[in-house]
């Protein structure tokens, strides 16, 4: 009975899938691994670019300025130290020599 429905409905069949003649693996499955690791591929380069853009700019934000931070308040301290020794040791020439002057006179 069951064979008598099944040619009667006469349903078409898939026809088998294509394999290749030295290993027998379904040439479906192979074509379909290339075009996946393909496509994935691209999107990963892609999606992992923009990431590493995004990331690597914040990061660069973050550490130049806190560099910069850091060298400016260096510098800053270093060259003020200076003009200040050479601004106060100026002005106490002066004072000094005005006081010596009053006092001395």
């Amino acid at each position: 009975i069951i064979k008598r429905l099944d040619t009667s409905m006469n349903i078409p069949t898939m026809p088998p899938a294509a394999k290749f003649p030295d290993t027998g693996e379904p040439v479906g499955e192979y074509v379909g691994e290339l075009l996946g690791v393909m496509v994935g591929l691209d999107v990963g380069l892609v999606v992992g670019s923009l990431d590493g853009i995004v990331v690597g700019f914040s990061v660069g934000i973050v550490v130049g300025f806190s560099v910069g931070l850091v060298v400016g308040l260096a510098v800053g301290f270093i060259v003020g130290l200076f003009v200040g020794l050479v601004v106060g040791s100026e002005v106490g020439l002066l004072v000094g020599f005005f006081v010596g002057l009053v006092v001395g006179s």
